[in-house]
């Protein structure tokens, strides 16, 4: 292994390592320190601020594949007009999300503390998109082990301001505040890493931006064009499998946000754990997708669905003993219903092998084929959310999570096994 690969590895293992510890910390602190009603209230903003910042647009996407491409070529100019055009879309939609925040506030009000806390996690989460556009450039210049040292520095981070508010008994406007408002130290910080990479000057920036319009307009159609169905993908995943506490937010009190919360990171953690083992195997057979036939291919799926069924129920099993225990101890979270850990062992199941069947979702043909169901089944989601929670409760949540994401994994497995996808993959050029 080079040491640039080697770096690399040890950065992005260093990265997850601490987000696991402040996604940790998050409970074991702010639970103790927060009431419930609280405490749930900032769970659905730290939602807020997940689901916003693991968003580019597709766009920015399209960006780090096309600088790669002129980076063997040396084009520097390209790719000067390449992320000059993304990041001026990104303080487009940036300025867009201004005006809708002053545009609802103005039309439905905005007298309560907590619609001013939305507001401001809703901003400072969209303006560290302008943050992600150089990450992903120096993604595309191959510097992972700098994003994975900024991924690191942005959890350390938040673990010093989850010690500060837990030691210094602070109220929760003023752990939002400072939470949210820390988060843009992340822009001017990767954005002067990205620039110091490049040997470029800011004034570079600001001169493409204005003397080469026609063809900042031009490049930024392109990227859309490129980068829609990517983002199709990716918030439609993103919703699938990671918002449940996103969307306990618009039909539950805030004390049962909280009960959604901590049962989710339980889930979500060994989902972490052990979508990072699969993440060689992913990359090994999107390179070998072309040496492995359907039958293999089929094989190894079910035996890896098999594997994953025996982890959820396990999990199932051990968390329907002590999971009321261990979120008492973990986040002073008092569960009422231990049933929800057998629901929540299932979802570990399902969302293990969707995450599986991710992997041919890197393929252009299968996220064109599947892009319009996910935003089909996301919207049933939405409205299975609403109308089981109804019924159940913060139950209901989960309920609805375990149809959605079934209906996908039948619907992917279905058009890439049965219906002649993989054969086009398996055949293509």
């Amino acid at each position: 292994m080079s040491k640039a690969l080697l770096h690399g590895a040890s950065a992005n293992l260093l990265a997850r390592v601490s987000g696991l510890a402040a996604s940790f910390l998050n409970i074991f602190l702010l639970g103790r320190l927060l009431n419930i009603e609280d405490f749930g209230l900032w769970a659905w903003l730290f939602a807020i601020y997940s689901l916003i910042t693991s968003q580019d647009f597709g766009y920015i996407s399209a960006m780090r594949v096309r600088i790669g491409r002129h980076i063997q070529t040396e084009k520097s100019q390209q790719q000067r007009l390449l992320y000059t055009a993304a990041l001026l879309m990104t303080i487009f939609v940036l300025v867009v999300v201004i005006f809708g925040i002053f545009g609802y506030s103005f039309i439905f009000g905005n007298s309560t503390e907590e619609e001013r806390l939305r507001n401001l996690a809703i901003f400072c989460s969209s303006a560290t998109i302008l943050g992600t556009v150089s990450a992903q450039a120096l993604l595309a210049h191959l510097h992972t082990a700098i994003v994975g040292l900024i991924e690191t520095l942005r959890s350390i981070i938040q673990i010093i301001i989850y010690a500060l508010a837990y030691f210094f008994n602070w109220s929760l406007t003023s752990l939002v505040f400072c939470f949210f408002i820390t988060c843009l130290i992340y822009i001017p910080l990767v954005t002067k890493l990205y620039l110091s990479t490049t040997r470029w000057q800011f004034s570079e920036i600001y001169f493409t931006a204005k003397n080469h319009w026609a063809q900042l307009k031009s490049i930024g159609l392109t990227l859309c064009k490129e980068g829609w169905i990517l983002w199709v993908v990716q918030i439609g995943m993103t919703m699938l499998i990671g918002s449940d506490v996103y969307l306990s937010g618009f039909f539950l009190e805030p004390q049962d946000i909280a009960k959604v919360n901590i049962i989710s990171r339980f889930q979500l953690l060994g989902v972490g754990l052990l979508a990072a083992a699969l993440t060689p195997v992913i990359a090994g057979f999107v390179v070998q997708v072309e040496s492995v036939d359907k039958r293999l291919a089929t094989k190894k799926i079910n035996a890896a669905y098999l594997i994953f069924l025996g982890v959820g129920f396990l999990y199932s099993a051990v968390f329907f003993s002590w999971g009321q225990s261990l979120s008492m101890l973990w986040g002073h979270i008092e569960i009422d219903y231990p049933i929800v850990f057998v629901l929540s062992g299932l979802l570990l199941f399902l969302t293990l092998s969707t995450t599986l069947m991710q992997i041919f979702l890197q393929f252009p043909m299968v996220s064109v084929r599947l892009g319009p169901w996910l935003i089909s089944i996301i919207a049933l989601k939405i409205f299975l959310s609403g109308w089981l929670t109804a019924l159940y409760g913060y139950i209901g949540i989960f309920m609805a999570s375990i149809v959605a994401v079934s209906i996908f994994l039948i619907l992917s497995y279905s058009l890439i096994l049965k219906q002649g996808i993989y054969e086009r993959l398996h055949t293509a050029p």
